[in-house]
């Protein structure tokens, strides 16, 4: 049964509250190759579930019974998926939000236990600059590439680093079984040409939010996989590796569909817990299609992402002043938790002067010879009686007095 919310989402927390059944036909479900390791009250939210790996992951979720809700950008992304999900099994709840919106997030993994982020920042092509390259390419010259820009508030510091701070944090606050985030390859390359486009940093924004997502605290597994194809899924062997070294190769790609099935069979399974790892495919003809998500990352032999690389330059990034607002009002709606009482005890420890330590019963700080005493003796005080009696002892019965 698919429901979507009456009307387009408010920036209130009762984001996906009000819904409608819509009458759907039935029809037999395809089940995916790999499958969610969840339980039957398990609810899965996606972001970015617009997109067409978005799309898919809902789909095949939806598919295989598991409880699903995705949420949308706009109302008109909204509809075309709602049509396409007709004959969903299980429930399926669609609704409308802005992932940098803390409002909106929270509302939305309302009654979820994992999250799946597909939100991304995507850049638009800016007309003039074809004009340019079909001119250059009439007179023979290198057209170079066209320039791009990013819509209000959809570059990459808002949506990726300031919605995905916002999705970790109600992820968190929820108490969200787990966080499936899909990022990109290129992470640990700084001057990646993806990092130049619109001078948004994409990547170096996405792995900034990756960071914060490791420190959270949430159970998460991050998926980056290589340059996605509208390709045919199941038909090529998978590869993970990790820190971008596929990008040393020559198979750099993937079909989309392998990547959701991929992230599908991440869900609840405990060999993709605080896991890091990049993801590509080789051609059709050089292997066996597909792979069951246990035995793929088990090639991995232990292996996860390293955040140190180029650290400084993911931690050198600055919000720009517009939006720091934006990051204090995600701040306030998701506070970070209060310290275990433990630790809260031992950071109010007062300092002690050591010079003064006593042991417990000592009156004196000056040291004394041990003093040999027999099992069960409470005195060193010995009587005449008992030590006629003591040279009978055997001395392996002695402790010493430290």
């Amino acid at each position: 049964m698919v429901y979507t919310n009456a009307a387009p989402a408010s920036r209130g927390p009762g984001l996906a509250a009000r819904r409608t059944p819509a009458r759907v036909a039935r029809s037999r479900p395809r089940v995916a190759p790999c499958r969610a390791e969840l339980s039957k009250s398990s609810k899965v939210l996606i972001t970015g579930a617009g997109g067409r790996t978005g799309q898919l992951v809902l789909k095949k979720l939806s598919d295989n019974g598991v409880a699903v809700r995705g949420m949308f950008r706009t109302e008109k992304s909204k509809s075309k998926v709602a049509k396409r999900l007709e004959g969903a099994e299980a429930e399926v709840d669609l609704v409308v939000g802005d992932v940098s919106s803390p409002q909106d997030v929270r509302g939305a993994v309302e009654g979820c236990t994992h999250l799946v982020v597909l939100s991304s920042a995507k850049p638009q092509i800016k007309k003039r600059s074809l004009v340019r390259i079909v001119l250059k390419k009439l007179l023979r010259m290198d057209p170079g590439r066209p320039s791009f820009r990013w819509i209000e508030n959809g570059a990459p510091e808002v949506v990726d680093y300031l919605g995905g701070k916002a999705q970790i944090d109600a992820a968190r606050a929820a108490g969200l079984e787990q966080v499936v985030w899909v990022g990109s390859m290129g992470g640990t390359q700084s001057d990646n040409f993806l990092n130049t486009i619109g001078d948004g940093k994409i990547l170096l924004w996405k792995r900034k939010a990756e960071k914060y997502l490791m420190d959270s605290g949430v159970k998460f597994t991050i998926v980056h996989p290589g340059g996605l194809l509208n390709e045919k899924e199941g038909e090529r062997e998978l590869v993970v590796d990790v820190d971008d070294k596929i990008l040393e190769g020559e198979q750099r790609s993937v079909p989309r569909g392998d990547v959701a099935d991929v992230v599908v069979g991440c869900l609840g399974e405990e060999a993709a817990y605080d896991l890091a790892f990049d993801l590509a495919s080789k051609k059709p003809e050089d292997g066996k299609g597909g792979a069951e998500v246990t035995a793929l990352l088990a090639t991995l032999g232990g292996r996860s992402c390293d955040y140190k690389i180029n650290d400084d330059d993911v931690e050198s990034l600055v919000l720009s002043d517009e939006y720091v607002g934006l990051e204090e009002s995600i701040t306030s709606m998701f506070p970070a938790p209060a310290p275990a009482p433990a630790a809260a005890a031992k950071e109010a420890l007062p300092e002690v002067d050591v010079s003064e330590l006593r042991w417990a019963g000592e009156e004196t700080a000056e040291e004394e010879e041990p003093e040999l005493r027999w099992v069960g003796e409470t005195t060193s005080s010995a009587t005449s009686a008992e030590v006629t009696e003591e040279k009978a002892r055997d001395p392996a019965d002695a402790w010493y007095s430290w």
